[in-house]
């Protein structure tokens, strides 16, 4: 009963996705159930295709309840009666045989899924053989004196001592440890790269995760009266308390953003249409050239080309902080919009022909998906693409 109630979490996890309506704690749970297995993940990418979805309804519409019910009954009369028999009400039954064609119609697209010969695909970017895998763990760390280490998932260091500071590389993170309360102030810088993200935890206790094509500079033990970093892409923070040493991080020519302890997203891609603070929890200010403003929890500050700020109440959480969380979530955005995250994700560079639409799209994919299961996707709502090694041409 228990892996029942499991697979129907799922299945109510996944239904509920189909139709927009996660919630940012049900979204980290589909995640985790995604991260355990490729070929969970290959499942949902395949549910979230239109074929994929309207296969499946069809062959639920054969799906005799009458006979269900009729059997359902004839396991019950046939179980030994080891405890007293309960009488099964209608509203307990219809939860079940709710459950049970989600789960059906999960069972149905994962048959399909396996007898899928390799090669047969349903949509012209699958003739195309060349894939390209997702980002992964990766950075580069530039110390005070110049020397470079690269960062990966398999990198493990304890770097040479500094003064009052001890920095461990393990397991795709760095860490920051210090051993004095005064020391020289040095600055370290990490940079991902395309294709890259990246998570440091400071010397005060403060994590970072840095997006694709991101860096962050930040001295090595925070010194004086103010915490001071500088990031330039997309970084998520978490920031460790500490009222007496305010927290603020500096957006080169733009701005900054302080914070006491709190955890917010920063999005300061210059190609994007604008750089933009999203606030999960705690307090933060926004400090423009000319303009100052608080963010509370589920607020967005938006830092404007003529120096002004504006905030947006109307902010979903769930795309805000989605790559953080391992996901892709387009909401009404152009396709140029969703090509310039694939292009920083997968590290490849794209390209256009023709008119393109200027139509909006809206879908959720995995960011552990190979470039191919992003595209398809997108291929089901009409736009052409083809990988040519590192260059995408959308048509």
């Amino acid at each position: 009963m228990k892996q029942f109630e499991s697979n129907y979490h799922i299945a109510s996890l996944i239904a509920k996705n189909l139709q927009g309506e996660l919630s940012l704690e049900e979204s980290m749970q589909l995640e985790e159930w995604k991260k355990a297995d490729s070929k969970n993940i290959a499942l949902f990418e395949t549910l979230n295709t239109e074929g994929w979805q309207k296969e499946a309804l069809q062959q639920l519409e054969t799906y005799n309840k009458e006979e269900g019910w009729s059997e359902l009954n004839q396991k019950i009369i046939n179980t030994p009666k080891t405890v007293p028999a309960k009488k099964i009400s209608i509203k307990t039954w219809l939860s079940v045989a709710a459950a049970a064609c989600l789960i059906l119609s999960i069972g149905i697209v994962w048959m399909q899924i396996n007898r899928t010969v390799s090669g047969e695909k349903r949509n012209s970017f699958s003739k195309n053989p060349i894939n390209i895998a997702p980002g992964s763990r990766k950075a580069i760390l530039t110390q005070a004196d110049g020397s470079e280490i690269v960062l990966n998932d398999s990198a493990n260091h304890l770097l040479k001592p500094q003064e009052g500071l001890n920095v461990q590389i393990h397991g795709g993170e760095i860490q920051y440890r210090s051993t004095a309360t005064e020391t020289e102030l040095i600055y370290n810088k990490v940079s991902t790269p395309r294709g890259g993200e990246y998570k440091l935890v400071l010397e005060d206790g403060t994590i970072v995760w840095l997006n694709a094509a991101s860096s962050l500079k930040y001295p090595t033990v925070f010194n004086g009266k103010e915490r001071i970093v500088e990031l330039t892409g997309e970084g998520y923070f978490e920031v460790a308390h500490n009222a007496l040493k305010p927290f603020k991080v500096q957006l080169s020519g733009i701005g900054m953003v302080e914070a006491i302890g709190t955890k917010f997203n920063i999005n300061t891609y210059q190609e994007e249409d604008n750089i933009k603070t999203t606030l999960l929890e705690g307090k933060v200010r926004i400090n423009s050239t000319i303009q100052s403003s608080f963010l509370t929890p589920g607020q967005q500050g938006l830092f404007l080309s003529n120096g002004l700020i504006k905030l947006n109440e109307n902010v979903d959480m769930n795309e805000a902080f989605a790559w953080k969380n391992g996901q892709f979530i387009f909401k009404s955005l152009t396709i140029n919009q969703i090509m310039r995250q694939i292009s920083r994700w997968y590290n490849i560079d794209v390209s256009y022909k023709g008119n393109i639409s200027t139509e909006t799209f809206s879908g959720i994919v995995s960011r552990n998906s190979d470039l191919s299961g992003v595209l398809k996707v997108l291929e089901e709502s009409g736009v052409k693409f083809k990988i040519d090694e590192k260059q995408i041409l959308v048509y």
